[in-house]
């Protein structure tokens, strides 16, 4: 690297594009497997591209981040400047994308129905909603309007399931949907 490069950071192109992290994952695994080859390997990466992307780092920020020892790849005190920053980047990076994952629901939803809304109106919303969340049982509570509102007056929990009225069971609805009720609420 030329004398001049570790004092002029390249400005020909945005440290974003030079500083994202799948290169900032490339320099800590080079400087976890000591080498560019072992690291292309553990990335299932080719050798000239991990190489590329440490000297693309390396121009984006002026400086040498590694010297060569043999084999070997060696930090330099800038190299050792940067790791805490690019763990820590990584890190956050990592528990991001846990956070979103946590944001799915989960658990159980239990709803609330009159008799006829069930087996008329409920089946393919509900399907669909339990093919995208996967991680959701639903509970389906079927009662008259009056101890719905009830229910909802008082804030008291639904059970998880409820036998259906005595004047029109659940099982009386179309075969598709009965099964679909079966199988998802019960």
């Amino acid at each position: 690297m030329p004398p001049d490069a570790k004092d002029t950071p390249n400005v020909d192109r945005p440290q974003n594009e030079v500083l994202d992290l799948t290169t900032l994952a490339i320099f800590r695994a080079v400087v976890r497997e000591n080498g560019v080859t072992r690291a292309a390997v553990r990335l299932n990466r080719v050798q000239s591209n991990v190489t590329t992307r440490i000297k693309q780092l390396e121009e984006a920020l002026g400086v040498a981040l590694f010297t060569r020892e043999g084999r070997r790849m060696v930090l330099t005190p800038e190299g050792e400047n940067l790791l805490p920053y690019v763990e820590r980047l990584l890190a956050l990076a990592a528990e991001a994308c846990k956070s979103i994952g946590e944001l799915k629901p989960t658990g159980r939803l239990r709803l609330g129905a009159m008799e006829s809304t069930p087996a008329s109106r409920m089946p393919s919303l509900l399907a669909s909603y339990s093919r995208e969340w996967k991680a959701v049982g639903i509970a389906l509570f079927v009662e008259t309007r009056d101890v719905l509102v009830e229910h909802l007056r008082a804030l008291k929990p639904m059970p998880f399931s409820s036998p259906a009225p005595s004047r029109r069971p659940i099982g009386s609805c179309s075969n598709a949907n009965r099964s679909f009720l079966k199988n998802c609420f019960w």
